[in-house]
């Protein structure tokens, strides 16, 4: 067990009874039960359960979270369920933030915080796909494992912007239907996880200074908050600095412009805000904060709040400066892309697709990019948004992408080759294919369980592996 600062718990002594503090000290560094999300936009709970059973996996199904199992057994990240985008490893108090925020399937939804994008891909599991979703990271190095895991769970409606997250009040006030902040903190909730945590990370100066970010993020997810809309702030730290004190901000800068509400999520257990800290006493609103403490459900530390905006705010009487200009992502494509395009698709199934969606090219690339996306970009530079459909190369042939063929599998109704097991397993360590001389063109869809693998490259009498190499499992 590692060591607690005599500090840690001389402040949540105040807080906590005597038994209460036992419990946690005694769960600081409990190992973590594994968990992991079904996504939903590819396969059922109940389905996924009878695959992992069936390899020897012990499944327990999480209260709050039908889609959610804890998970007994070793592997589970190098299963190839997991490379076809199944299921997303997450822990389960992570699950709780999208399920209380409800996401609706037609909503404009902002997750302010994306990477490395386990709520991100939750939010867009509940919507089914439809809708948008807006997911910022402002760190490069971190959008990229965004992007990785958009693309493997088959995300269609995600827009992604490397945006700081105090600019979206401005550049998009009263818009969004509901916004996602989970902030970044003092992360008191990973002692679980990394057993040097209080080595490496916890300070009170740093707690400071996590505050000061939280109040400007949270001001401006308000802001960008449309009137009647929902914001989820969340956290996976205990700390009152970072939580009570948040709410307590949010408060007095919008007072009655914003409204708490409860959080109710059957099969959680929960404990309410905190009402007095180190002399300050917080307003009773705090009541309605959740505090999943880890020994409630065994689980990491989370701390959440839930409000709903009533009127308009940063109006166009409080705005300064000039209004932020955008710039779509690409162009449209002419008329004999698009035929092309149709062509291209057309031995693989469906085109009507391709002939009534909106589609846009930038640089070598071809994009799916609905018209509702259309709004996002007069107020922001995106990096991304939609899928990317091909590839146009030098000698003008297309080159469809894995994330396509995962996003959009149900297009995939002819030429496509089913594989079985033993096959499926060489693929995902990328190993090549024998050919068979019943497929007529050159890349052939490669499905297994009914579900997309990966793409294959016809050569004389081998059938080449084009799965992209972060995924192959080693």
């Amino acid at each position: 067990m590692g060591e607690v600062p005599e500090d840690f718990i001389r402040r949540y002594r105040e807080i906590l009874t005597e038994d209460s503090l036992e419990k946690l000290l005694q769960y600081l560094f409990l190992p973590l039960r594994k968990s992991i999300r079904t996504n939903t936009l590819k396969i059922s709970p109940e389905k996924l359960r009878g695959i992992l059973e069936s390899k020897g996996y012990t499944i327990n199904e999480i209260p709050w979270a039908k889609e959610g199992f804890w998970i007994e057994g070793e592997g589970i990240g190098k299963e190839i369920e997991h490379m076809m985008g199944f299921y997303y490893i997450q822990d389960a108090s992570s699950m709780v933030p999208p399920k209380v925020l409800s996401p609706q399937r037609k909503d404009v939804v902002l997750d302010m915080a994306s990477a490395p994008g386990g709520k991100a891909t939750h939010i867009s599991a509940l919507m089914r796909g439809e809708g948008i979703l807006v997911a910022n990271e402002p760190l490069l190095y971190r959008e990229k494992v965004l992007v990785g895991n958009i693309e493997r769970i088959g995300v269609r409606n995600s827009a992604i912007s490397l945006l700081r997250g105090n600019s979206f009040g401005w550049r998009f006030p009263n818009f969004f239907d509901r916004v996602l902040l989970d902030a970044p903190c003092s992360a008191e909730g990973s002692t679980r996880k990394d057993k040097e945590y209080f080595k490496k990370l916890w300070n009170l100066s740093y707690i400071k200074r996590a505050q000061n970010v939280q109040k400007a993020l949270i001001a401006s997810a308000i802001h960008a908050l449309k009137p009647g809309g929902l914001l989820l702030y969340s956290t996976c730290t205990m700390s009152p600095e970072e939580n009570e004190e948040i709410l307590d901000y949010a408060l007095r800068i919008f007072s009655s412009k914003i409204e708490f509400l409860e959080i109710g999520l059957p099969g959680l257990k929960k404990m309410g805000g905190i009402r007095k800290f180190e002399g300050k006493d917080y307003p009773g609103e705090v009541c309605k904060i959740a505090r999943i403490w880890p020994f409630l459900n065994d689980s990491e530390s989370f701390t959440l709040f839930l409000l709903k905006k009533k009127d308009e705010t940063f109006t166009s009487s409080t705005r300064k400066g000039k209004v932020p200009e955008g710039r779509n992502i690409g162009k449209e494509i002419d008329r004999g892309l698009r035929a092309r395009l149709v062509e291209f698709f057309r031995p693989y199934g469906e085109t009507e697709f391709f002939k009534e969606e909106r589609f846009v090219i930038s640089g070598k690339h071809i994009w799916y990019q609905p018209k509702k996306f259309l709004p996002l970009f007069k107020r922001a530079v995106f990096n991304r948004a939609g899928v990317k459909v091909a590839k146009l190369h030098s000698t003008q042939d297309l080159r469809p992408t894995h994330a396509f063929l995962l996003a959009f599998a149900e297009i995939f109704t002819e030429l496509k080759r089913e594989l079985n097991e033993e096959e499926a397993l060489k693929y995902a360590v990328g190993e090549n294919l024998p050919d068979s001389d019943k497929y007529t063109r050159e890349l052939i869809p490669l499905f297994f369980r009914g579900h997309p693998i990966g793409w294959g490259k016809k050569n004389e009498e081998m059938l080449l592996n084009r799965l992209p190499t972060p995924l192959v499992l080693r």
